[in-house]
């Protein structure tokens, strides 16, 4: 009993789910602005100071350099370990 139960409740779980997705009418945007820096070395004075460094365990030749400038706005850029290259930068606006 108790696993019709449960069978019963994951299929009107399922059911609910899929009827409650549907495709957006407005493009999703997430005021993020990227720019590719391949083959660059060096890291402008103007994008502030570096606040902090992070890694993932996925991908060990990279890491992430997050410079903050006096506006508030902050900086990831990726950096290749292996060759000393910025790959790209994200630039989140303080809004």
């Amino acid at each position: 009993m108790l696993g019709r139960t449960a069978g019963t409740v994951l299929v009107m779980a399922l059911l609910c789910g899929t009827i409650s997705c549907r495709k957006l009418d407005v493009p999703v945007t997430t005021g993020v602005a990227g720019q590719s820096l391949r083959g660059s070395t060096s890291i402008p004075a103007d994008w502030g100071r570096l606040v902090s460094v992070t890694t993932e365990s996925t991908y060990p030749d990279l890491m992430q350099l997050w410079f903050q400038d006096d506006a508030g706005n902050v900086r990831m850029v990726v950096f290749r370990l292996r060759t000393g290259e910025l790959l790209n930068v994200s630039l989140f606006r303080r809004q």
